[in-house]
């Protein structure tokens, strides 16, 4: 059976002992297929429109056999006795098949935005297979954008996120994905050449890995190492994560030396009176030469993760401590803890000088309070705090800090200030805390704005917004079946 397609992008999915794999062919975005090259997979493939918006429906094929794609003036899918199946332009669908639904007034431009963030961003991340099949760590390579020309994989910050939507996905592939990247950071964080548990900032294409990453500030006064603990914090609540969603416990079993590897390096960070030394976490180009109040709030859960996953296997659990410990020290006054009593809220960072740096930071607020470490009175605090910032906390990029402007150039890297928002892990967490709250209506009008915003870009996602970016926060499928031995061509 030989069906022909117009130009579009081409998921083909394949599978062997390493688990199921999607190979993304995308002309505009990735090494694509050229005249003569061919790509073989089996049981399913899907092709799509070029563009996101279009009529056109996309194609799902499948097959019980091997399924071979080649371009030829178009895209040609040898499959045989395949089955073709009809969904939008970017299905609302998992690469597996699988449909969904989202049921409530409203809803249809964030379907659209979830199905167009999946197949425009997601999918098209993975290239284990495609551009990284020859790369020294092939497996668990996934781009952290299409937006720019970043070649690399990211495992310290940009994994725990890219590893969230697809658990989120939940299809078989994207679990098998998500897997090998975790085991990717776990190799990783095992041959530390310093023997020090630390998950790399980057690999590069050639196999080198960035254990190692300082940047200076933008007056040259200061200098911090770039997530020296981000990655490893991640990891835990991403197999934790994992292990929820799989319930495979003969996996975390076969894994929990390691994963207690990566536990040390962040154990190794925190000094005698429970503080967390955690130069910088999620913002590049933000120099926080010292301990930050976000990261030790989200080092205090991964731990307690971690214990209730010891416990889970039987064995003994020491990390339930550490988190308490660390949730001690966060809700305690300055200079021993990161609560301003003054100011009434907790502080962004101090540095190694004991020097207050505070800018009014949206998670290290509200990550105590949505985490538990927070006291009563702190909580109602805070919840004030962010009522009365409540219009810059909810624009771009002000999902970082209400002050955004008073940032200084010794808090500033030397590639300036265009990541400072790292928008999308900070919404996460914000989201996250507003579902505390169980204010829907704010959830609604936030996944409003980036579906509109989403939809102009065309649902590719970006890694970086300039400082100065604003968003506006205003107000059954047909089947065609053909005998084996056919021939189709399906029009647009």
């Amino acid at each position: 059976m030989t069906f022909h397609f117009p130009a579009g992008p081409v998921f083909l999915l394949d599978s062997d002992d390493g688990g199921r794999y999607v190979l993304p062919l995308l002309p505009a975005l990735l090494p694509a297929l050229l005249p003569g090259d061919s790509a073989t997979g089996r049981g399913r493939c899907w092709v799509l429109p070029p563009e996101p918006d279009s009529a056109e429906p996309a194609w799902m094929i499948t097959a019980d056999g091997p399924i071979t794609v080649r371009y030829s003036g178009g895209i040609v899918v040898d499959a045989p006795g395949g089955t073709l199946t009809a969904h939008r332009a970017r299905p609302h669908a998992d690469v597996d098949g699988h449909e969904f639904t989202l049921d409530f007034p409203g809803a249809e431009p964030l379907a659209d935005a979830l199905a167009g963030f999946y197949w425009g961003t997601i999918l098209p991340c993975v290239v284990e297979r495609t551009r990284a099949k020859d790369y020294p760590d092939a497996d668990g390579y996934v781009l952290s954008t299409l937006a720019d020309t970043y070649a690399g994989t990211y495992p310290d910050v940009d994994h725990e996120f890219q590893i969230k939507g697809r658990l989120a996905a939940g299809s078989r592939v994207d679990l098998d994905v998500v897997r090998r990247m975790i085991e990717m950071q776990l190799i990783l964080m095992r041959e530390d050449p310093a023997q020090l548990w630390r998950d790399p900032c980057a690999v590069q294409p050639g196999g080198e890995r960035e254990y190692h990453v300082r940047r200076n500030s933008l007056d040259g006064t200061a200098n911090a190492v770039m997530f020296l603990v981000t990655g490893n914090v991640e990891v835990l609540e991403s197999i934790w994560l994992y292990v929820a969603r799989t319930k495979d416990l003969a996996w975390l079993r076969a894994h929990i030396e390691d994963i207690e590897g990566a536990a040390s390096c962040i154990e190794d960070c925190i000094d005698p009176l429970g503080r967390l030394w955690s130069d910088v976490y999620y913002e590049d180009q933000v120099i926080k030469d010292g301990r930050e109040t976000m990261a030790a709030s989200l080092a205090a859960r991964s731990f307690s993760l971690l214990g209730s996953l010891e416990t889970m296997l039987g064995r003994s659990d020491r990390y339930s401590a550490l988190a308490e410990r660390l949730a001690a020290t966060i809700a305690q006054p300055l200079p021993t803890g990161y609560w301003d009593p003054a100011a009434g809220r907790f502080v962004g960072w101090v540095d190694r000088s004991g020097v207050v740096h505070d800018h009014i930071h949206l998670l290290a607020n509200v990550l105590p309070v949505l985490f538990g470490q927070a006291g009563v009175v702190q909580a109602e605090s805070v919840a004030a705090l962010v009522d009365r910032e409540r219009e810059e906390f909810q624009r771009f990029p002000t999902f970082l800090a209400a002050r955004i402007a008073e940032y200084t150039d010794s808090e500033i890297g030397d590639g300036g200030p265009y990541d400072l928002c790292a928008a999308g892990r900070y919404w996460c967490w914000d989201a996250a805390y507003w579902s505390w709250r169980r204010d829907g209506r704010m959830l609604l009008d936030q996944l409003g704005a980036v579906a509109r915003q989403s939809a102009a870009d065309g649902y590719v996602m970006g890694e970086r917004y300039d400082r100065t970016f604003r968003l506006d926060l205003g107000p059954a499928p047909q089947v065609v079946r053909v005998a084996a031995g056919g021939e189709v061509t399906v029009p647009r």
